[in-house]
């Protein structure tokens, strides 16, 4: 058994890239929410109370890396959008 799809079944209206007015917020929060947990496992990375400080450092490179995510994601939207679609 084979699933063939033509090229209007791949690129039917309801298979299509997120719409801008749904990619902004999301990458606005994933932003937000990055930068928050950045200064979060930043601050209490170096407090002498902590005693799992490890755990505070993961969490300040993984919202680093989700940082860099959203930002590349950002670059990619802008300079991939289509302007004749205004």
């Amino acid at each position: 058994m084979t699933l063939r799809l033509s090229a209007h079944e791949l690129h039917g209206p309801d298979i299509g890239p997120a719409p801008a007015r749904t990619r902004t917020p999301v990458l606005f929060v994933s932003l937000c929410a990055g930068v928050v947990g950045l200064f979060i496992g930043l601050n209490s990375a170096g407090q002498r109370r902590n005693t799992r400080s490890q755990l505070s450092w993961l969490g300040f490179f993984l919202n680093a890396g989700i940082i860099a995510l959203a930002v590349c994601a950002v670059v990619f939207f802008y300079f991939a959008r289509n302007p004749q679609a205004k």
